[in-house]
This record gives structure tokens, C-alpha cells and sequence, in this order.
């Protein structure tokens, strides 16, 4: 949403308003996995799961564009300086794909709205990329990438040189070589799918954090403060990482104390109920809450293995899984 001008996408659908009067409509071949508009709100980039990357103005695809794999990510690509983004009125855009695969792309010189790929990078875990940020940690006038991946993994690619230009290739037949316009700074698993990632100062002062949601709901930050560092005022000169474990363990605690105060509650309801009942209890009529847990299933073709990967993901341990098919199938040995 910006002022005036809203811009929304369904599975298969693509429109913009402006003053509430609709401006674009678009039906898709494929389910869109992203979107992004330019700066002026007269095109945007859609990623396709059908590999495309496509440029959409009204209700015409300008161009299109190959990718690695089904796009579940387009994100803009803004550099805090204006010179960063190349030549005037230039505008960069980076995607992540469901085979692991990331890139940054943007409109060729020539305003047909072309769209040129600038690098890619491929992923040797081949995991999907759920969320996807451009952040200026180094503070050197070039943003960071920083990825969020479906099997837990946080990364942060670093740009080579103006990440703007196109990379070269052995031939005029092969892509653009990411390895050598990317580098992976800094990568730490969560244990668990990311589903949204930001970074910017958010509780200290003069300190950048990378703050990210996982399939269950925690949040976890990383900051570039210097933890090991003893904290100013502290009596028993404890470090800045030991006051912080210190009181998220009296804030664990106090969130154990009221969470076994609710269990036990509960426990006297059913109880109650049971009782009443004679052994015959019902959610409904016993007024007791059972949660129905959220399964997140992703089935998705790793092109390197030859095979389909089937991906289960519940807020709790899984301890088995029943598979039931129409279709005859075999399982390959993995060592994810």
C-alpha cells in the first residue's frame, strides 16, 4: 500500500487500485509465489511457480524471465545511495526459488521493460526460500542479502563489487555466475522453517538486528553488539550475553509458573468432567479447548536427487508418519 495505490495477489490473480478504481488485472498460468512494484508504481515483477519471473504493466506481461526453480520470493533490492543502483531510473529486484536458488535481476537499459538476470546463486541443500530482506550491515553503501530458508538456515550473502552489473559468463550460452558476485558471510541454523525475516536497530541503540519468525511462532534475533563485553552498571561484572541469558531465564520461569497454573486448571475441568460424565467427555460440552495443530506439508521436486521431497512441519515433536498414496511410490535414502 502506498498513499492512494494498493496492490494485491491471489493464487492465480494480480490487480492494482488507485482511489479504489482498479488500474491492472492479471490471471496467471501458475500460482504466484511474490510480487514487487517499482518505485513508481507502474510495473511490477511477479514470480511465478512455473519458473518465470514476469514484468506486468496494466493488464500486459511486458517480459519474461527464466529462473532455477518456482519463485517464492521477489523482494526490491534498495541500496541507501542513490549511485548504488547504477545508472538513473535503474531498478534491482532479488528472488529466492523453492529449489534453493537466489539472484537479483533488473530492468534492462532501454525502458521495454526487460528483465536482465544479474547473477544467481544456487543452494547445495537445495531449500526453499521462504523470506528474503536487503539490508546495509556493513555499512559500506552496498545492502547485504539476507535469507531465510524453509529447513531452519539464516544467511547473509555479501555483494562482490557493484551488485547492479551483470556477472560474466565463460560463454554466451551459460548464466551468470553467482559464486563469484556472492559470498555467504554468516549462516546459522534456527531448527526450524523461517517464515519471516527484518533486520534495522530494534531495542539498542547504534546496533543493527536481524529479527526472524519460525513456523511455531518464536522469535529470534541477532545482533551485531558486541555481547562479550562486560555490561556498564553491573555489579558482579557479568558480560552483556550473561545478564541477557540471566533474565530471559527469570522471564522462562515466570512464563513456566503461569503455564502450570493453567494446566492445572484445566486438569480440575476434565476432571469435573469426567466425573459428570461418567467417562464420556467432549470438547463441546465439557468447555475444554483441544487445540488442532497446524501441519505445514510441502511437496516440491529437488532436481539434483531426481526425486521428490516431501517436507512435514508441526509445532511439536513428530514421533510418525503415515503415508497413504493412489499412486505406486518408493522412498530413497536421504541424509537431511
Amino acid at each position: 500500500v502506498r498513499d492512494k495505490q494498493v496492490w494485491v495477489a491471489g493464487d492465480l490473480t494480480y490487480a492494482s487500485y488507485t482511489d479504489g478504481r482498479e488500474t491492472s488485472y492479471l490471471n496467471c498460468a501458475d500460482s504466484i509465489g511474490g510480487f514487487a512494484v517499482t518505485r513508481d508504481g507502474q510495473r511490477a515483477v511477479l514470480g511465478g511457480r512455473d519458473h518465470l519471473l514476469r514484468t506486468v504493466e496494466k493488464q500486459n506481461v511486458l517480459s519474461q524471465l527464466a529462473t532455477g526453480g518456482g519463485v517464492t520470493v521477489v523482494e526490491p533490492y534498495t541500496a541507501p545511495f542513490a549511485g548504488a543502483l547504477g545508472q538513473q531510473g535503474e531498478e534491482v529486484f532479488m528472488y529466492g526459488t523453492d529449489t534453493g536458488e537466489i539472484g537479483l535481476v533488473r530492468f534492462a537499459p532501454g525502458g521495454a521493460g526487460e528483465l536482465e538476470l544479474l547473477w544467481a546463486l544456487r543452494d547445495e541443500g537445495e531449500s526453499a526460500v521462504n523470506c528474503m530482506v536487503a539490508y546495509e550491515l556493513s555499512k559500506d553503501g552496498i545492502n547485504d542479502i539476507i535469507v531465510g530458508r524453509d529447513d531452519g538456515r539464516l544467511q547473509i550473502f555479501r555483494p562482490a563489487g557493484d551488485p547492479t552489473r551483470p556477472a560474466e559468463a565463460e560463454s554466451k550460452h551459460d548464466e551468470p555466475k553467482g559464486a563469484e558476485r556472492a559470498t555467504l558471510q554468516f549462516e546459522r541454523s534456527v531448527g526450524e522453517s523461517i517464515r519471516a525475516v527484518q533486520a534495522g536497530v530494534v531495542s539498542q541503540p547504534g546496533y543493527d538486528q536481524i529479527v526472524l519468525c519460525t513456523f511455531s511462532g518464536n522469535i529470534v534475533s541477532f545482533s551485531t553488539e558486541a555481547l562479550d563485553e562486560v555490561e556498564e552498571g553491573d555489579k558482579m561484572q557479568r558480560s552483556k550475553a550473561a545478564v541477557d541469558a540471566d533474565g530471559k531465564a527469570e522471564q522462562m520461569e515466570q512464563e513456566l509458573a503461569r503455564l502450570q497454573k493453567q494446566v492445572d486448571a484445566t486438569r480440575a475441568k476434565l476432571e469435573k468432567a469426567v466425573r459428570s460424565s461418567g467417562g464420556q467427555v467432549s470438547s463441546a460440552g465439557s468447555g475444554i479447548g483441544f487445540r488442532q495443530l497446524q501441519v505445514c506439508a510441502r511437496l516440491s521436486l529437488t532436481p539434483g536427487d531426481a526425486c521428490y521431497t516431501l517436507s512435514l512441519e508441526m509445532p511439536i515433536a513428530i514421533h510418525l508418519a503415515v503415508l497413504q498414496s493412489t499412486i505406486p511410490f518408493s522412498l530413497v535414502d536421504s541424509e537431511r
